[in-house]
């Protein structure tokens, strides 16, 4: 990789910052994960929770979930440290190979392992 002309940062520096965001994003995301599976927080197990228990606790973990990083994201946008018109979430254009692939793959990651755990 190259070095960073627009803020100053050497080569090595910029390698350096990459390898610890990199790290750091791991660390965060086998941690979020690792709290995922032990309060069983899955979007589709809330809905089916709600729909056919009437158990409304996960989804209610759900929605929470949802205004958490909405207002996360408010205060980042709000800070300065994230401009807003440049996200994908402001874009007026729909990305539909984009998004039919990701939620293929999701939808198939759900289910799959549901179905095959129920066959057995």
């Amino acid at each position: 990789m190259g070095g960073c002309l627009e803020c100053g940062m050497s080569p090595a520096e910029f390698d350096a910052l990459v390898t610890s965001t990199l790290i750091a994003a791991f660390a965060l995301s086998a941690l979020f994960g690792a709290v995922a599976r032990h309060t069983r927080f899955c979007t589709m197990g809330a809905i089916s929770d709600a729909v056919n228990l009437g158990d409304w606790a996960r989804m209610r973990q759900w929605a929470m979930a949802v205004g958490v990083a909405a207002c996360g994201f408010a205060a980042l946008a709000a800070l300065g440290w994230v401009d807003p018109a440049h996200t994908l979430y402001a874009s007026t254009s729909v990305l539909w190979l984009s998004a039919l692939v990701g939620g293929g793959c999701s939808g198939s990651a759900w289910c799959w392992p549901r179905a095959a755990a129920a066959r057995t």
